[in-house]
């Protein structure tokens, strides 16, 4: 599977689970676990990112997928017990 169709897959999995931004979530997870758009990912890297994706669909904060989150010009720290805004 190649990243655009990863891509694809994951915008119609997320928009499914009523996701608005589900193209922009999709795309976040993709650069998250490591997918380049000029490669054909690997067998587990496209399972870690539809696992990142299953949680986004779960309603789980993207912050808290990736483990950060952004402020102005800060770049800060998001764990499961952060406010996310």
């Amino acid at each position: 599977m190649r990243y655009e169709e990863a891509i694809a897959r994951a915008v119609e999995r997320l928009s499914a689970a009523g996701i608005e931004s589900a193209e922009i979530d999709a795309r976040l997870l993709a650069q998250h676990v490591g997918l380049e758009s000029s490669s054909t990912p690997s067998e587990e890297l496209l399972s870690e990112f539809m696992q990142s994706v299953q949680r986004r669909c779960q309603r789980e904060p993207l912050q808290h997928i990736t483990g950060t989150m952004h402020f102005r010009f800060l770049e800060l720290d998001a764990t499961p017990g952060t406010f996310i805004v």
